[in-house]
């Protein structure tokens, strides 16, 4: 194997452990191809390992971690122009700061108010950057995780409309196009 292909060995490997639910094990080989990436300044794929790193941080429970590797991998992906991890990013990120501002429910308002528009924003800049570039799942996620936002800001109605356009955009991408698409 050559010495280019073995950060992405470790990442395959490490999102095969993602996928089984095993996102300690997972971090193990995500650190090991990141520090592979990052020695040969290899920075195409370095978002995808990132994004991969921060999700496995937020699945243990480690938002603070998640939320900076998440932060990473849309810097890195952005000045590269990789726009899908970019988006995928934002994405992950939305719901980092919105799981953390209902999270802590012994934090003044302003702060969790703050994260929760600070997820709005990450979702709204995935979905424009989703809908600039063509990308339908993304686009759906993106109209998720801003019902989510919409309805912890306490805001039903544009909750209920942010649900409204995904279910209308995932029966489409499904296969039923009878409905108009968000």
């Amino acid at each position: 194997m050559s010495a280019e292909n073995i950060p992405r060995y470790y990442w395959i490997l490490g999102c095969i452990e993602m996928a089984e639910r095993r996102p300690l094990k997972a971090l193990r080989r995500l650190r090991r191809a990141e520090s592979i990436l990052r020695e040969q300044r290899a920075l195409l794929m370095l978002p995808l390992v990132l994004h991969a790193s921060a999700d496995a941080y937020r699945r243990i429970g480690d938002l603070d971690k998640a939320g900076y590797y998440c932060s990473e991998a849309i810097e890195v992906a952005t000045s590269r122009g990789l726009v899908s991890i970019q988006t995928e990013s934002l994405i992950l990120r939305a719901g980092i700061d919105l799981k953390r501002a209902l999270k802590t429910t012994d934090s003044p308002s302003f702060e969790r108010d703050y994260e929760i528009l600070q997820a709005m924003d990450d979702a709204d800049a995935a979905l424009s950057l989703a809908k600039e570039h063509h990308y339908p799942w993304l686009k759906l996620n993106a109209l998720l995780q801003l019902a989510k936002g919409a309805k912890a800001q306490g805001n039903t109605d544009a909750a209920k409309e942010y649900r409204r356009k995904a279910e209308s955009l995932s029966k489409h991408l499904m296969g039923d196009s009878s409905e108009d698409v968000a």
